[in-house]
């Protein structure tokens, strides 16, 4: 049994299409692929013969040259690096003024909003007595 051709037309026309919408975003790779490369790092920090990747001839790993750039002139830069990947970046705090005030958003339980309701229509009745 087949369907008159104005129906027919109308099933072909419409509805989704393959691939069409928004594309999801992909998790952003970290560069050696692995979560736990801070903390291997700095556990070996202070292990017997770490300072010696600082030749670097010694270097084999990525864990290896982490530790050449710790035992080097960049060691501070990169062991902060290392504790922020490790334990996460610290909230950076902004002081300046601001022209203009700002807007804030601010969420009720329905019984606090409905005590403030409560409140403001007894000033009202209160002030115009």
């Amino acid at each position: 049994m087949s369907l008159p051709p104005s129906q027919d037309a109308k099933k072909k026309r419409g509805g989704a299409r393959a691939g069409a919408g928004r594309r999801k975003l992909k998790p952003e790779a970290i560069a050696d692929g692995d979560k736990n490369f801070a903390t291997r790092v700095l556990a070996r920090i202070g292990q017997p013969g770490w300072r010696d990747y600082a030749d670097i001839t010694k270097v084999t790993s990525s864990e290896d040259y982490a530790l050449h750039l710790l035992a080097t002139t960049a060691g501070y830069d990169q062991f902060n690096k290392l504790l922020d990947r490790r334990y996460g970046k610290p909230v950076q705090t902004v002081n300046h003024l601001h022209d203009k005030p700002l807007e804030m958003t601010v969420t009720h339980t329905i019984s606090e909003r409905f005590r403030i309701a409560m409140e403001k229509a007894e000033k009202r009745v209160s002030g115009s007595r």
